[in-house]
């Protein structure tokens, strides 16, 4: 209501914060309480719901705010209001009210450490091509957000009451799992950013226009992802991470190839088909990782999933933005026109990017044939 309400740019970017900070909250210990209170066999299929409800944004927003961008941007924010109040009301009649642990504190200097290393990198990676490689601020961003890392690192491992629990890497499954999964959502991000940027600046398309475009891929979306979770125990994770990844690898270099005649029946298609491996992909992927590690450290595993997910999905897409950048004006100048944008430098510079994405996606490959179904509750060593 407050973003609803906000009266300029600065206070909707104060309320997003806001709103960021308490929507931080709930990924994670909803997919803890998952592992915690949902039969081992029914796991799978949980976890599927709970990935289309994350993933599903990335694929039907684009429909949805474009038409409310149309009409009245208030309501971007106002139709979640109504949402909001009926999973208040549910979750506090279904959800459990006790406590694991009461006697834990909150591990404060972590969270510190955590906060200003991850915005430190952030700034970095979104700016990287606007600062350059010798100026103040990108050294100064570079030294905060490592040596804040490592001091995180060196913190957690000695702490009584860690913040993450980092020794949760000892376990091979799900460190391996948490890497597929970070490498994916580079793919996950980086098609959600570019090819509505592609649409617009090329095709001329409104929001409202190019989340239509979305919508066949929101459904293939949803399909995958409730097969992957009802197949799961069937193919396993490491069949079904490797064909979505596979089909990931070869939409995204289809991208790479778009020209500015690329009609918009072909990127449609490719889009609901990149999303058919999204879905087949990710949600297997990660509950190999959580089904590995202890029923007792699923808070810190969810914590860690989503988390980490986060920023090097932010990271990726500021890496992303920079090279798009850095691309343009190399074909800007290699068609000596420097002074306005052209469509063919703008497709040059989005194909590029697909490029880097689409070598980067390629190393989950290997590391996918490496994931086997875990037994329910593995170990991590001695904590």
């Amino acid at each position: 209501m407050l973003c609803a309400f906000s009266w300029n740019i600065y206070a909707l970017i104060a309320f997003r914060i806001l709103q960021g900070v308490f929507c931080g909250l709930i990924q994670p210990v909803s997919l803890a309480l998952i592992y915690r209170t949902v039969p081992a066999d029914k796991q799978p299929l949980a976890v599927s719901v709970w990935s289309f409800s994350t993933i599903l944004g990335t694929a039907l927003a684009p429909s949805v705010s474009g038409w409310l961008q149309g009409y009245d941007w208030h309501y971007i924010f106002l139709v979640t209001v109504p949402v909001g109040i009926l999973a208040l009301v549910i979750g506090s009649r279904i959800l459990p009210a006790n406590s694991v642990d009461k006697e834990t504190k909150l591990d404060r200097l972590g969270l510190a450490l955590a906060a200003s290393g991850s915005l430190s990198l952030l700034l970095l990676f979104g700016n990287i091509y606007a600062w350059g490689w010798q100026s103040a601020a990108f050294w100064v961003c570079l030294t905060v957000g490592v040596g804040s890392a490592v001091w995180f690192v060196i913190h957690q491992l000695r702490a009584k009451t860690p913040l993450l629990q980092l020794r949760l890497f000892r376990n091979r499954t799900f460190t391996i799992s948490l890497v597929v999964s970070l490498i994916l959502s580079v793919a996950l991000y980086s098609g959600v950013y570019f090819v509505p940027l592609y649409l617009s600046e090329i095709h001329g398309l409104s929001s409202f226009h190019i989340g239509l475009l979305f919508l066949p891929g929101a459904a293939c979306l949803t399909c995958a992802t409730f097969f992957s979770g009802r197949y799961y125990h069937k193919f396993g994770p490491a069949v079904l991470a490797i064909i979505g990844t596979s089909i990931l690898i070869v939409t995204t270099f289809l991208f790479s190839r778009m020209q500015v005649s690329t009609s918009l029946l072909a990127i449609m298609i490719i889009i609901a088909i990149r999303n058919t491996g999204t879905g087949l992909a990710l949600t297997p992927v990660t509950n190999a990782g959580m089904m590995a590690i202890p029923k007792e450290y699923s808070g810190h595993a969810s914590a860690l999933i989503n988390w980490l997910r986060q920023i090097f999905s932010a990271m990726a897409l500021g890496l992303f933005t920079s090279l798009f950048y850095a691309r343009l004006a190399i074909h800007q100048e290699q068609l000596g026109k420097n002074d306005t944008v052209y469509p063919s430098a703008y497709t040059l510079s989005i194909n590029d990017a697909f490029l880097f994405s689409a070598i980067i996606i390629m190393s989950a490959l290997p590391l996918a044939l490496l994931l086997r179904k875990p037994k329910m509750g593995g170990s991590i060593g001695k904590v």
